[in-house]
């Protein structure tokens, strides 16, 4: 029955032998590139449909998929974060004297990038952090003083006798409404 594992899948014009041994393996791979379903497919020389397709036929391709997923997005978010807070490294500084290389460890502070910080604020605690304020407004008041109907043609004029807006135009600037 294991045999079976090594099924055709016709989707389209793709035809493509599901290899349960090495395609989960070459997926996770990808996925750790940050490689979008659309490209692995490429990869495997199918189309979008057969990747889709072996996510739901074969469970280990789907969990590879995932963790490869998971990991890639976790190495970004941990790049993004020591750019936001800034960290140190250890460079080599190469020197030549009279003919002898020397290379001598020097630790190199990178600071915190102001941008990372704020993005990276602003996704973790938006209520915060967010680059747009929203506001709530709980009262209006609304003092129209006065209405220039004169360049309206007819039309216009009977859809405001229609929404029974010709009293709103003549009172406007009326202050006993």
């Amino acid at each position: 029955m294991r045999e079976n594992k090594l099924k055709e899948c016709k989707m389209g014009n793709s035809r493509q032998i599901y290899d349960d041994k090495n395609f989960p393996r070459i997926a996770y791979k990808f996925a750790l590139k940050g490689t979008s379903d659309k490209e692995l497919a490429d990869v495997f020389e199918v189309n979008i449909q057969t990747i889709d397709l072996w996510k739901r036929v074969h469970p280990k391709f789907q969990k590879a998929l995932r963790r490869g997923k998971s990991e890639a997005n976790a190495n970004v978010a941990q790049a993004w974060y020591r750019r936001a807070i800034g960290y140190t490294v250890i460079e080599d500084h190469i020197t030549n004297d009279k003919g002898t290389i020397i290379i001598t460890p020097v630790r190199k502070h990178i600071p915190p990038d102001t941008q990372a910080f704020i993005k990276w604020m602003a996704l973790r605690e938006s209520e915060n952090w967010s680059e747009t304020q929203k506001f709530e407004v709980k009262q209006t008041h609304i003092s129209i003083t006065k209405i220039d109907l004169t360049g309206l043609g007819q039309a216009e004029m009977e859809i405001i006798e229609k929404l029974q807006l010709k009293q709103l135009t003549e009172n406007a600037g009326d202050s006993r409404n």
